[in-house]
This record gives C-alpha cells, sequence and structure tokens, in this order.
C-alpha cells in the first residue's frame, strides 16, 4: 500500500522480471543509468514511469501509465494501451503504440513515429513542442492533417517507405519522402513549404 518507488536500472531490471507495485496510489519505476530497459507483462500496477538520463524504454500495455522522459536523449516506445509521454528536453524519438495517446514532445528535436496502417491517428494528441520536430509514419495509409486537431506543433513531416496518400495543412512543412514506395502528396499551398525526396516516381 501506499504510493511507492521502485528503483531499477537496465542490468537490474529484466523483461521477465515479476514485479507488481499493488493496488492504489500512485506507484513510479524509476529508471536510472540509460541503456535499454523493457517493461515486460509481469511488471505491473505502476502508475508512472521516470527515466533519469537517455534511456531505450519499452513500455508494456498498462492503461494510464505516464512516461516521463529525461533532459537527454531517450528513445520510448509505448504499450497498446492510453498512454501519456512527458518527452523532456533531449532530442527524443517517440514510437507510439496504441490508439488514445497523448505524446508531448516538450524540449529538443523530437520524432515521433506514428504507424498509421495499424493505429487510428486521429484519437491521438500529438505534441511536438519546441524547436524542431518530425512528425514520422510508417505503415502506408491516407492522413490527411487538416483534420488532425491534435497534431500540433511539429515543423517536419517523413512519409516513411510504405505508401502514403498525405495531405498536408498549409503550415509550411518540411516533407522528407522516403525512397521504396509511389507516395502521393496533396499540398494545399503549403506556404513556405519545401521538399525533399528520394524516389522520383512520387506525385504531388
Amino acid at each position: 500500500a501506499g504510493s511507492d518507488t521502485v528503483n531499477a536500472t537496465s542490468s537490474t531490471l529484466d523483461a521477465g522480471d515479476n514485479v507488481n507495485a499493488g493496488v492504489g496510489d500512485t506507484d513510479v519505476l524509476a529508471i536510472t543509468g540509460g541503456g535499454a530497459v523493457t517493461m515486460g507483462v509481469n511488471i505491473t500496477n505502476f502508475e508512472q514511469v521516470t527515466l533519469a538520463t537517455g534511456t531505450t524504454f519499452t513500455a508494456n500495455d498498462t492503461g494510464s501509465l505516464l512516461i516521463t522522459g529525461s533532459g537527454s536523449a531517450d528513445i520510448i516506445t509505448t504499450g497498446n494501451a492510453v498512454q501519456t509521454v512527458n518527452a523532456g528536453s533531449g532530442n527524443d524519438t517517440i514510437t507510439v503504440g496504441g490508439d488514445g495517446q497523448t505524446i508531448n514532445g516538450e524540449n529538443g528535436n523530437d520524432t515521433v513515429v506514428v504507424d498509421i496502417f495499424n493505429f487510428d491517428i486521429t484519437t491521438m494528441t500529438l505534441n511536438g513542442g519546441n524547436n524542431s520536430d518530425t512528425l514520422a509514419f510508417s505503415g502506408g495509409g491516407a492522413v490527411n492533417l487538416n483534420t488532425l486537431g491534435g497534431v500540433t506543433n511539429f515543423e517536419n513531416v517523413s512519409t516513411g517507405t510504405t505508401a502514403i496518400a498525405l495531405t498536408l495543412t498549409n503550415s509550411g512543412f518540411l516533407v522528407n519522402v522516403q525512397g521504396g514506395a509511389n507516395h502521393t502528396i496533396a499540398s494545399g499551398d503549403n506556404s513556405g513549404g519545401e521538399w525533399s525526396r528520394s524516389n522520383p516516381s512520387d506525385m504531388w
């Protein structure tokens, strides 16, 4: 009982460990020392995860989990549940693992990766935060940024290597069109936008 904190490192916490923080209150899994940490399926009943320094962290499917990044560059993969990431001030990469998630890039040049084939980006709140942030798509499909009121403060868009039909807003994105697929991009007027592409068969 009570609000507990379990301190762990990449060398002391294994994905196969069984760690139960107990029900009720606010329990924190505090990761220190960096490295790669996977929150296995038997690490349960934590409401928060904190990263003290640059860490590659993979969450399990705990609902309502709050992940707080460090001041260094973190690589965070969320679970398939409603979760929130406050990424901190490093140049972070956050891969969204489920619908309904909230990702706050905060400071730093962050990249948020969304698989638009397997997940519904319209259910997400994605805020790139300050500096120069990238919304990176994977999985292929169609996405219209004009309909995504929950997606804000991104300066760059990356198509991924699977074919995408992308409609931009008029915000002046720098678009990285990755090769290996035939992308279709509708720009609006995309005032001030720039293009970078590696596949000459793409159309816009």
